[in-house]
Formats: C-alpha cells, sequence, structure tokens
C-alpha cells in the first residue's frame, strides 16, 4: 500500500508560469508517488508527516553529469597539479586510466561497492535524479540505482579510440580501434534490458565521450540508435583546447561542428561542459536547443573558470553537474555562483534564485520532463526538504539565498523520490550506509594500490 505522506514547509518553491516563485507556510501532500496537493491548511489523514523547523521544501535536484566511480578514484589526488599540464595530464594520464582500471582488477561485487558508494554520496546530497555516464562493463550501475531509490539515467561510454594516456608532447594518445561498433551494440543491449525498469524510474541511453575519441561513423550511429529508440544521449563537448585541436587536425570542424555535421546536435543533446566553445559554437548550440551542462567545481580545481553565465545569457538551457567530483548539489551551486560573479564581475550574475531553477526545473526539461522540476499537483514526488533553522544558518530573510551561500548537504533534512522518502534525517533509509563506506573505500584503494604500481599515482599522492 502507498504511503501518503504530508510535508510542512515555511517555504516552498512552486512553479509560476515560465519561472518559479516562494511561498510560505504550505503543506505538500504526496500520494501514490504523485504530488497530491499543497494546500495552506494541514492535510488530516496522512500516514506519516515531515516537519522540520524552517524547511525549505524544493523540487529534487537533477544532476545531469556524472561519473558515479569516478569521484572515488581520483579523491584528494586531482587537486593541487601544476597548471601546465593540468587537463591532459590529469584526464588522460589519471583519471581514464584508473577509471579502466578498476575495471580491470575488482571483482562483481567490489564494483558493486564503489559504484554504490559513489552514488550513495549523492542522493544525501539531494540528487534525486542523475545522469551518470559510466564504462560498458560497470552496468551493475543501473541495479544499484535501482536499490538506492534514485532517479537514474544510465549512461554507458562508447569509444571508437582506445583512451592509452599521454604521449611525449604531452598530448592524449589517440589509437584506432574496432570497438566502436561492439560497444554501440552492447550499448543497445543495456538500453533494451534496463530502460523503463522499476516503473520508469530507471532509465537508459547513450554516452558517447566524445568527439575526440568517437570517430563520425560511430557517432552517426549513434544518432540512429537514439533516433530508434527515442532515448536520451549525452557527450562531453570542447572540455579541453587538445580536444578542439585534435578535432580541426583530423576533420577541419570545431566539436561542435562536428556534432551538427553528424546530426547529434539537436534538442535531445545533453552537452557536458562546452568550456573551450567559441561564441560560434555556442550560437549553434542555442540554435539547435541542445542543453549545456555547468559543472564549475570540476574544472575550478584545475584553475579553469567554467562559467555557467557564459551559456545561460545566450539563452541556452544551462543545467547543472558534479561531473563525479563533489557530492554536495548545493556547494555547486555556490560554486558555479562565484565562479560567474568573479569571471564577469558583476555581482548580479548567476544568482542564487537562476542556479535553483538550473538544477530543478531546467535539468527536467533538458530530460525532456514535465513531471519532475516542479511542485504541483500531479508531478512526481521528488523533493528535497532542506533545514534552514541551524545556528549557522538562522535568522532568514531570502531561503533560496540562505541555502545557496551558507547551507551544504548535512542540511538536508529529507529526500524523497517517487513519493518515497530515502533520505532522512542525513540517513538513507534503503541501504546500510556503514557497509557499502567500508566496502566502497577497500575497493578503491584496491584501485589506488594497483595505480601506484603502474605509475598512474605518483609518490606522495597518497598519505599511507
Amino acid at each position: 500500500m502507498t504511503e501518503t505522506i504530508a510535508i510542512r514547509a515555511r517555504w516552498a518553491l512552486l512553479p509560476d508560469g515560465a519561472g518559479q516563485r516562494i511561498e510560505t507556510d504550505r503543506w505538500v501532500l504526496v500520494e501514490g508517488g504523485r504530488i497530491a496537493a499543497v494546500t495552506a491548511d494541514r492535510p488530516g489523514g496522512a500516514d506519516r508527516v515531515i516537519d522540520v523547523a524552517e524547511a525549505l521544501v524544493l523540487p529534487g535536484f537533477v544532476n545531469l553529469h556524472n561519473h558515479g566511480i569516478s569521484a572515488l578514484l581520483f579523491r584528494g589526488i586531482v587537486e593541487d597539479r601544476p597548471t601546465a599540464s593540468w587537463a591532459a595530464d590529469t584526464v588522460y594520464g589519471l583519471i581514464m586510466p584508473l577509471q579502466g582500471l578498476a575495471m580491470e582488477v575488482l571483482d562483481a561485487e567490489e564494483l558493486r561497492a564503489v559504484t554504490a558508494l559513489g552514488l550513495l554520496g549523492l542522493v544525501k546530497g539531494g540528487a534525486t535524479t542523475v545522469m551518470d555516464q559510466f564504462r560498458i562493463a560497470q552496468a551493475v550501475s543501473f541495479d544499484v540505482a535501482d536499490e538506492l531509490g534514485i532517479r537514474f539515467y544510465g549512461m554507458p561510454y562508447l569509444f571508437s579510440t582506445e583512451d592509452l594516456g599521454i604521449g611525449a608532447d604531452g598530448r592524449p594518445l589517440y589509437a584506432a580501434r574496432a570497438a566502436g561498433e561492439s560497444d554501440l551494440v552492447r550499448a543497445a543491449a543495456l538500453f533494451d534490458a534496463h530502460d523503463g525498469r522499476a516503473d520508469g524510474r530507471i532509465r537508459a541511453g547513450f554516452g558517447p565521450h566524445g568527439t575526440d575519441s568517437c570517430d563520425p561513423e560511430l557517432l552517426a550511429g549513434i544518432r540512429d540508435a537514439v533516433a530508434d529508440r527515442g532515448a536520451a544521449v549525452t557527450i562531453h563537448v570542447s572540455q579541453s583546447a587538445t580536444e578542439g585541436e585534435t578535432l580541426q587536425s583530423r576533420y577541419g570542424r570545431t566539436p561542435t561542428e562536428q556534432l551538427a555535421h553528424v546530426g547529434l546536435l539537436g534538442p535531445g543533446l545533453v552537452a557536458a561542459h562546452c568550456v573551450y566553445a567559441s561564441d560560434a559554437d555556442l550560437a549553434l548550440i542555442a540554435d539547435a536547443g541542445a542543453t549545456v551542462v555547468n559543472c564549475p567545481a570540476s574544472f575550478a580545481r584545475g584553475a579553469v573558470p567554467a562559467v555557467w553565465q557564459r551559456t545561460a545569457a545566450r539563452g541556452i538551457r544551462t543545467g547543472i553537474g558534479l561531473d563525479g567530483y563533489a557530492m554536495d548539489t548545493i556547494g555547486e551551486l555556490r560554486t558555479a555562483a562565484l565562479v560567474s560573479k568573479l569571471a564577469s564581475g558583476r555581482s548580479e550574475d548567476a544568482s542564487a534564485r537562476d542556479l535553483v531553477a538550473a538544477a530543478t526545473a531546467c535539468g527536467a526539461a533538458a530530460l525532456g520532463r514535465g513531471d519532475i522540476g516542479r511542485i504541483a499537483p500531479g508531478c512526481r514526488a521528488d523533493l528535497v526538504v532542506v533545514g534552514l533553522g541551524g545556528a549557522r544558518l538562522a535568522p532568514v530573510s531570502d531561503p533560496l539565498k540562505t541555502m545557496v551561500w551558507h547551507a551544504g548537504s548535512s542540511d538536508i533534512a529529507a529526500v524523497l523520490v517517487d513519493g518515497r522518502v530515502v533520505v532522512e534525517d542525513g540517513r538513507h533509509l534503503l541501504v546500510d550506509e556503514e557497509e557499502i563506506v567500508a566496502g566502497g573505500a577497500a575497493a578503491v584503494r584496491k584501485v589506488w594500490n594497483e595505480g601506484r604500481a603502474r605509475g598512474y599515482i605518483k609518490d606522495g599522492e597518497i598519505v599511507g
């Protein structure tokens, strides 16, 4: 039998035409996995009441770009590396080799454990919907996401060139291989097996790695597979200067032009980063109606400003992603605000209200979902309850500004997905957190030890 839940909101973020507005002293009633009503009076007969002091009730956060396993593999290792070689050396010399190494050295249970740890932090940080790119061998992500109760878009990586590290010139090495077609066949099989699971809470799509690691033939094949299945598609775009140089040398096009050339650039495309995209590239993206995902913390650690305002100001739908780095969506919004304001010199840019919309309604729109990202009768009950009554946060003049500028994941009191409470009082209710943390951490250390032996991790980068 479905539980009926009444949530008391000191402040509720509600739809207001094309925007959002704050209303005070409301109750949100959840029935049958959906929002049944938003009322001024307390509903009677609810099976469960969530009543948190000074509660801000929001639509669940939509994390449009994530790599669940990656966050753990390089946590505390990638920071503070030299700027000159950061992008190429860190991404292609450490992160991607460690991802591949994990697939090689971990057994099925270890891989499950590290995947669970990666996704656990996200849902505790308020992400109710996650679009996650992972190696095809990490298909256990679908099962883990189901167990954690999250709304999940699993986007298996596809490659037509092997990621072989860094050459003598400091640039990424790309060696052609014949696996592109088989990757597409396997990704399509994963789609057919998993899309629509858990009454539609688990979805699948296609996640080509990038225009530099996927040749035009593979990208065209993905285009056809996406069209045939009505599937989601996401890809890294202009995430490094070397990516653009590689595309120009091979094809005489920018990454964005390449996507347009193969027919993937359109309203259904979720393009991660676009940090090195030119103004002309952004005009193409805007005209195509594609979505850009801003992941500011991931780039800031490498001294690269990923500016949310740059794309949003052009009318491009710009969502928020954590990129498998930080697990705190609220903290990511604050980083987005800081980076944009510092880059433009305008403190009014990237307002708290705009960024919250980017992480809720905008993220939902990128997925073609009118039933999430909004607190309105009939919508899926994906909700985040943030307690703003603590000593660090009181008194509250503006709840959205207070949350973005002063709160964090530790202030999240409850998380609901499909009307089910999955996090309450800082604890995940569906899984054994201690078991996941212990198993996931042990598996990561196993990868680290092998990474040191193979020279991916340098002396002094791991203490102890």
